[in-house]
């Protein structure tokens, strides 16, 4: 289906831009892993992929870096006509 992002793609640029986001703000890994209550093996993971992200987890990113969900997930990057 045309547009339909897959799930791989989605959870790709969902950790690129967690991560990049994370760099940006100079916040560590460990710091980040604190602010929602993870260890940072776990936080790595997450960053990694080998570790898939729940529905609740993004929102704990989001909140913890201070950027909305839609920020995370790229939603700006997928709207039709958006510049990318």
């Amino acid at each position: 289906m045309a547009g339909i992002r897959e799930r791989d793609e989605i959870e790709h640029d969902l950790r690129t831009r967690m991560k990049a986001i994370r760099i940006s703000l100079e916040i560590s890994a460990e710091a980040l892993a604190e602010r929602v209550g993870i260890n940072v093996k776990l936080m790595k993971r997450y960053e990694d992929g080998s570790k898939r992200l729940e529905a609740f987890r993004v929102v704990q990113f989001a909140d913890a870096l201070g950027v909305t969900v839609a920020t995370l997930v790229g939603d700006e990057k997928y709207r039709e006509g958006a510049e990318c």
